[in-house]
C-alpha cells in the first residue's frame, strides 16, 4: 500500500485545489440568473402567463412533497457515489462531507461555463474534509465524470434502439446522436489513456500538427508538456484505482444510473402535479434528449438555452398555455434548489477557511 501511494506522491505535491476567484463566481451567479430570467421570459412570452399562473396555483401538494423527496434523494445518491470512491482512498472520511461536496459541485457547475467549475468545487470541499488534493481529483474524475460519460451514452443508445417516441420531434434525435458521438469520443480517449498513454500523446501532437500556427502556439506555451503530464497522471491514477477499488467502479456506475433516473423522474412527477398524464418512458426519453443536448452548453448551468430547450422538447406533452409553469418547476427542482443549497455550502467553507487564515495570522504575529 505504501509503495503504491509513493507512486502518486509527486503528483499530489504538484497539484493545487484551485477555484475561480470570488469575483468570477459572483459574476457567474449574475450571468446565470440573468440568462435564466431571459429564458423564462421567452418561454412565458411564447406560452401564456395566465395559464402558467393557473397551473402553478393548482399544483397538487402531494406531488410537491414527492418532488422535494426526489431532490433530497438526488443529493443522497450523489454523496453516496462520492463516498464510495473517497472511502477507498481516505478511510474515515465523512459521508456528510461527501454530500456537501456533491452540493458544491452543483453550485460551482451551475455558475461556470460548461459546468467546468463543478469538479474544482467538489475537490475543494473534499480537500477541506481531509483528503489530499490528488485523491480528491481521483474521486471527482472516477465518481462523477466517468460515471456520467459511461452511463448517459449507453442509456441514450438503449432508448434509441428500443423506444419509438411519439411526442418528441424526430429532428431532436439528430442532436441526441451528435452528443452521443461526443460522449463516445471521451470514452475512447479515456480507454486509450489507460491502455496506451504514448499513443494519446502522439495523436495529440499529430492532430495539432495539421494546423501549423496552432501547433507552434501550443508548443511555445508549453501546453504539450502539460498535456503529457495530465495523460501520465491519469494513467497512473486509473491503474492504481483499478488495483485497489474494482468494486467501486461497479457500484459507482449503478449509482450513476440511479442518480440520472431519479433526475429524469422529477419531470414526470412535475407533470403529474400539474394534472398532465404522460407515459413514463416518453418523459424519460425527453429528459435524455435534454441532458445530452445541454451537457456541453457553454453558458453557466446551460442557463437560457435550458429553459427554451425544455419547452421545445416537451411541447408534444405539455399544453402550450402552461409550458411556462412546467419549465419553471422543472428548473426549480432539478437545479435551482440544489444550486442555492450548494451556494450555502461553499459560503460555509469559504468562511471557515477565512477564519483559519485569520487564526494563523494571529499565531504568526
Amino acid at each position: 500500500m505504501n509503495e503504491e501511494r509513493s507512486i502518486l506522491s509527486a503528483d499530489r505535491d504538484q497539484t493545487g485545489a484551485g477555484l475561480p476567484a470570488a469575483s468570477k463566481i459572483r459574476k457567474g451567479v449574475r450571468f446565470f440568473l440573468t440568462l435564466t430570467a431571459v429564458g423564462l421570459v421567452i418561454v412565458l412570452y411564447r406560452s401564456s402567463v395566465a395559464g402558467s399562473i393557473e397551473s402553478l396555483s393548482g399544483f397538487r401538494w402531494q406531488y410537491l412533497l414527492l418532488a422535494l423527496t426526489l431532490v433530497l434523494l438526488d443529493w443522497f445518491l450523489a454523496g453516496l457515489r462520492i463516498y464510495t470512491f473517497a472511502v477507498k482512498l481516505q478511510p474515515g472520511i465523512s459521508f456528510v462531507g461527501c454530500v456537501r461536496a456533491g452540493l458544491a459541485n452543483i453550485f460551482m457547475g451551475g455558475v461556470t461555463p460548461s459546468q467546468t467549475g463543478g469538479g474544482p468545487g467538489q475537490i475543494y470541499v473534499l480537500h477541506k474534509e481531509g483528503m489530499s488534493v490528488f485523491d480528491a481529483m481521483v474521486v471527482s474524475f472516477l465518481g462523477v465524470f466517468l460515471g456520467t460519460v459511461l452511463f448517459l451514452p449507453l442509456f441514450s443508445l438503449l432508448f434509441l434502439l428500443v423506444f419509438e417516441p411519439v411526442s418528441v420531434d424526430f429532428r431532436l434525435q439528430y442532436l441526441l446522436l451528435g452528443s452521443f458521438v461526443i460522449f463516445m469520443f471521451f470514452i475512447v480517449l479515456a480507454v486509450a489513456g489507460l491502455v496506451s498513454p504514448g499513443f494519446v500523446k502522439r495523436t495529440t501532437r499529430s492532430v495539432a500538427g495539421l494546423i501549423p500556427p496552432l501547433n507552434r502556439w501550443l508548443d511555445r506555451k508549453g501546453y504539450f508538456d502539460v498535456a503529457d503530464e495530465l495523460v501520465d497522471r491519469y494513467n497512473r491514477m486509473m491503474k492504481y484505482f483499478i488495483r485497489k477499488g474494482k468494486s467501486a467502479f461497479v457500484i459507482g456506475f449503478i449509482l450513476s444510473a440511479a442518480i440520472y433516473i431519479n433526475k429524469f423522474t422529477i419531470a414526470w412527477v412535475i407533470l403529474r402535479g400539474m394534472g398532465i398524464t404522460a407515459p413514463y418512458p416518453e418523459v424519460i426519453y425527453t429528459q435524455i434528449v435534454l441532458i445530452m443536448i445541454l451537457y456541453f452548453v457553454p453558458s453557466p448551468g446551460a442557463a437560457g438555452l435550458a429553459e427554451i430547450s425544455a419547452a421545445e422538447v416537451m411541447k408534444g406533452i405539455v399544453p402550450a398555455e402552461c409550458v411556462g409553469a412546467y419549465v419553471l418547476l422543472w428548473r426549480l427542482f432539478t437545479l435551482l434548489i440544489g444550486l442555492s443549497v450548494g451556494a450555502l455550502v461553499m459560503v460555509r467553507y469559504f468562511y471557515r477557511g477565512r477564519k483559519e487564515q485569520d487564526r494563523q495570522s494571529v499565531n504568526i504575529t
